[in-house]
């Protein structure tokens, strides 16, 4: 460590001496020089790709940088020489040797049958085998600090490096002059032209981010409503967190303990967050008190509260925090150029949870290739420490570089042609499309909210989210085929379109904000429970709601299968699921994300519209569908544990309520685990708690992955028990009182009988003792008959007591039995 802390120091002393900037910059710069002398020096196993010195003097390009969105016609000339670009990452690139070392680390994670599967690095082992050596990392460190340039952070995993500098600075370092450029009305700032660097880091430096400040827009949609969000009569329905859990089986490993509980879940931001507005939808929604933790990634300025970004955090922050009702949620925001995906750069360099939610995204066309390749090396990072990323795959059809903010074709038509968004279509990413429930003529909601919002009923089928007409803008799931990234292996499947190209979305949620949007809480918006102080309600749709809810669902796998490291890249597993267990995916094969799109313009020759249309298995609209979450955690947790073919059994509802002299019922659920195939049969025994109730299974046996009813009988009541246990019926009382005077007098009699032969006089207590017993149990058997002459219809007793208990019932294939309990009472 020693000469490297020497470097540190020198570089801190020659900082202190720099006369061209602040004091606060001379001690971040300081401060980040020292941040080098805490790496071990000899550990790294990564060679010294800077084979000569780094000189000005000879430089090389490096494409992909050019945002394109600086077309020559919004240029407005060369910005300030003294302007400050404030959070700049230069990211580097894999050797050909360390790419193919990944990839096939990335494929030995998830197969099973390796000894690396799931074995999972910290970013110090990433360093150790990807990153840059040391030594190179200091070259590069000093060769920015000569340039005058501020440095901010160096990634743990040794692929990054993060830096400050005036217009100037950055002109001088990388030979590409900042200019100004007015864009859809706003003032922006970018690169002209592609930078350049020492030709002794060609072969190391992949790309940058943060030469331009056109930063990644907030996708979701808010509307305000009124409100009753169960309307019988208007037929509005809006999703409260219990809404969702029952639709989507959360509930289901609810009732089996699962709830998130020592889970974390990190959720990307660009903004300052009320942790009231959480805690209020927390308390609307009857969710356990549980405040995310908030995290500002350093060397960021404070972001401050951008309204429009404040909605998307809070629905991000309410929902993941839902649907995992007892998981740690963090916070990564950062107030940098490219906010959110700077945060979330560091949060994969923290390794900060198992499961990244990033409700944010661009179409693959407004990226520069640089930062789509650096976005994927970053999404396979994330993916070899076991971090699984959720992102929404877009709000405008199959046409996602169309936006909606600043429409390009008269009646919102599509111009721009097909595209996808990333980062979902990042083959390292799970992308979530767009449903829309479906209800037809089925009864699926109740009339009136219960506790925490619920007023759903059971699962509802869904179509893809298409509401463009209704809505007067293009507005459903996004989805089709990558223009840059090729299918990967996982995909290479039967139903999935043969293009060549990574399909998306993965799989897809309920997005629409008509029918039926989410409730959240936002800027004081809810003051009596959901509801503001004016009555209405904040309502958000989109498929930024499929992110945070699908990366709630995962923080719950990850307790299922009891991973505190988590998953990786989800699709491999869910795509091999999807093939095995169809019970574990709702198909969707209605409707399409097509939308209108102007005659001549790419894709587009005759007018009409462009997209795909929904069909059974995989299809570009909705992915695999939507998922049973009970389900799909029991099918991941059998086939992660490498487990023979197995089932699991469960009954829904958990407790039940019975009547005396009625019945009710709950369903029993077989969950194929792992292939299985098998029949099992079903059986059910009551405790002797609930005495005479009884109960019955029907059908008997079910093939894997069905269901069958439980039938629960209570005892008739007008037998009426007392606390004893002792019928109470008038009648048989006084026949037990009729018996019992006839056995006192005979005693009596037989003593006196017995007492005349041998001469001997009774003594008079003992006469006494016997004649009141007598009368004591006439008096009883009058009272009880009385007492029962008034009573109910049934005849029963008024103080019939209530009975509790469990009934279990068993399921057998084989050698393999499974229990599961229903908590009966009956009063």
């Amino acid at each position: 460590m020693g000469s490297t802390l020497l470097l540190g120091l020198a570089m801190c002393g020659g900082t202190l001496f720099f006369s061209g900037s602040p004091l606060l910059m001379n001690l971040a710069m300081c401060g980040s020089a020292l941040l080098f002398s805490g790496f071990p020096s000899g550990q790294s196993t990564s060679s010294d790709r800077i084979v000569r010195e780094i000189d000005d003097r000879s430089v090389s390009i490096v494409r992909g940088n050019l945002s394109p969105r600086t077309n020559p016609e919004y240029d407005q000339g060369k910005a300030e020489p003294s302007s400050t670009l404030n959070y700049i990452t230069l990211i580097f690139k894999l050797s050909a040797e360390q790419q193919a070392g990944l990839n096939a680390l990335l494929a030995q994670q998830q197969d099973p049958s390796s000894p690396n599967y799931h074995q999972w690095l910290t970013p110090e082992d990433y360093a150790s085998r990807f990153g840059l050596s040391q030594t190179a990392l200091e070259k590069i460190a000093a060769w920015l600090r000569g340039h005058g340039l501020v440095l901010l952070g160096v990634a743990r995993s040794r692929s990054w490096i993060a830096f400050s500098g005036s217009e100037q600075q950055i002109e001088d370092a990388f030979h590409t002059e900042i200019h100004r450029y007015v864009v859809g009305g706003q003032t922006h700032y970018a690169n002209a032209t592609e930078p350049y660097v020492p030709t002794a880091l060609a072969n190391v430096v992949l790309g940058f981010r943060g030469l331009n400040d056109f930063r990644p827009k907030p996708r979701s949609v808010l509307r305000k409503t009124r409100p009753y969000f169960t309307d019988s009569t208007s037929g509005n329905r809006y999703l409260a967190p219990a809404d969702f859990a029952t639709i989507y089986n959360v509930t289901g490993l609810y009732n089996s303990g699962v709830d998130g509980a020592g889970r974390k879940i990190a959720v990307m931001g660009q903004t300052d967050v009320q942790l009231s507005d959480i805690e209020a939808f927390r308390n609307a929604a009857a969710l356990p008190a549980n405040d995310p933790t908030l995290s500002l990634i350093p060397g960021s300025p404070d972001p401050g509260t951008n309204p429009n970004d404040l909605i998307e955090a809070d629905l991000d922050l309410e929902w993941s925090g839902a649907v995992a009702k007892n998981a740690t949620v963090i916070y990564v925001y950062s107030g940098t150029t490219k906010g959110v995906f700077d945060a979330l750069t560091y949060a994969i360099d923290q390794d900060v949870a198992p499961v990244v939610s990033i409700s944010y995204g661009q179409c693959e066309a407004d990226w520069g290739s640089a930062d789509l390749q650096s976005l994927a090396q970053q999404a396979r990072q994330a993916n070899s420490q076991g971090m699984s990323i959720v992102a929404p795959a877009g709000d405008t059809g199959a046409a996602d570089c169309d936006n909606n903010n600043t429409p390009s074709a008269p009646g919102n038509s599509a111009t721009h042609g097909l595209a996808v968004d990333a980062p979902a279509s990042v083959p390292y990413v799970t992308g979530v499309g767009g449903s829309q429930f479906n209800e037809g003529s089925g009864q699926y909601w109740s009339g009136s909210n219960g506790s925490g919002g619920r007023s759903a009923i059971s699962y509802i089928p869904e179509t893809v989210w298409n509401t463009t007409t209704q809505d007067g803008m293009l507005s459903a799931g996004g989805g089709g085929k990558s223009a840059y990234f090729a299918k990967p292996s996982w995909q290479k499947r039967n139903g999935v379109p043969n293009d060549g190209a990574r399909d998306v979305p993965d799989i897809s949620l309920n997005a629409s904000s008509d029918h039926d949007g989410y409730l959240i809480c936002s800027q004081g918006s809810c003051v009596n429970g959901f509801r503001a102080a004016d009555h209405t309600l904040d309502v958000v749709g989109g498929t930024s709601t499929g992110a945070p809810t699908f990366a709630g669902i995962v923080a719950l796998i990850n307790e299922k299968t009891n991973s505190t490291k988590g998953q990786g890249n989800l699709n491999p597993q869910l795509y091999s699921l999807a093939a095995s267990s169809a019970a574990a995916f709702h198909d969707i094969t209605t409707d399409n994300n097509e939308v209108p799109c102007l005659a001549g313009s790419t894709d587009c020759p005759n007018g009409g519209d462009i997209g795909y249309g929904a069909g059974p298995g995989y299809d570009p609209a909705s992915g695999l569908g939507s998922v049973d979450a009970f389900v799909l955690a029991a099918e991941w947790a059998s086939s992660s544990s490498g487990s023979s073919p197995d089932f699991e059994l469960s009954v829904s509802p958990t407790s039940l309520t019975v009547s005396y002299s009625s019945s009710g019922s709950a369903t029993v659920t077989v969950t194929a685990a792992n292939g299985f195939a098998g029949t099992v049969s079903l059986t059910c025994t009551v405790a002797s708690s609930l005495g005479s109730t009884t109960c019955s299974v029907n059908a008997a046996s079910v093939a894997a992955s069905g269901t069958s009813t439980l039938t629960i009988t209570a005892p008739v009541k007008s037998a009426g028990l007392n606390p004893l246990g002792i019928s109470t019926t008038p009648g048989w009382w006084l026949m037990i009182s009729l018996a019992s005077a006839a056995s006192f007098l005979l005693s009596v009699l037989r003593r006196r009988w017995q007492n005349l032969r041998h001469g001997v006089s009774a003594p008079k207590w003992a006469e006494l003792r016997h004649f009141l017993a007598l009368g004591l149990a006439c008096l009883l058997g009058a009272a009880v008959s009385c007492g029962g002459s008034n009573s109910s219809n049934n005849g029963s007793s008024p103080d019939t007591p209530s009975l509790t208990g469990t009934i279990t019932v068993t399921g057998t294939s084989g050698s393999k039995s499974h229990n599961a309990s229903l908590n009966v009472t009956v009063n």
